[in-house]
């Protein structure tokens, strides 16, 4: 039984992270970045896709906790923002974005934290309908 909220937990982070990849690439071929004047662009290349299902997968872990469990979206909405705070305050100072990956562009904080909570949502519904 463990095993199986285990692994809904990590598969639920795994495909949200491709369904916030996809919106980013539609968003990408669509124009709206640009006219957003975003820089930030959907790394569609198979270490991006590989770095996103494998972080996607750990951040989906936070699932297992007890929070929530009767409202998928909220709770979806609540887990999305440790990834969302990891990447506009650790990880794109670290590659030298800025802090809130402002070097993308001025909007771009806002992306992100869109992005996360589609992430976050889609992993909790994909996580409740798993079983887990």
């Amino acid at each position: 039984m463990y095993l199986r909220k285990l692994s809904a937990a990590y598969t639920g982070g795994a495909t949200g992270s491709l369904f916030a990849l996809g919106i980013l690439w539609l968003l990408g071929r669509a124009g709206v970045l640009s006219s957003l004047d975003i820089s930030l662009r959907a790394d569609m290349s198979t270490g991006g896709i590989y770095r996103l299902l494998v972080w996607g997968g750990i951040w989906g872990l936070f699932l297992m906790l007890p929070v929530w469990r009767g409202a998928p979206v909220q709770r979806g909405a609540l887990f999305s923002l440790a990834p969302a705070a990891a990447l506009l305050f650790v990880f794109y100072p670290r590659i030298g974005r800025g802090y809130f990956g402002l070097e993308y562009g001025v909007l771009a904080p806002v992306l992100i934290v869109v992005l996360c909570l589609s992430w976050g949502v889609f992993a909790a519904l994909w996580h409740r309908s798993s079983g887990g």
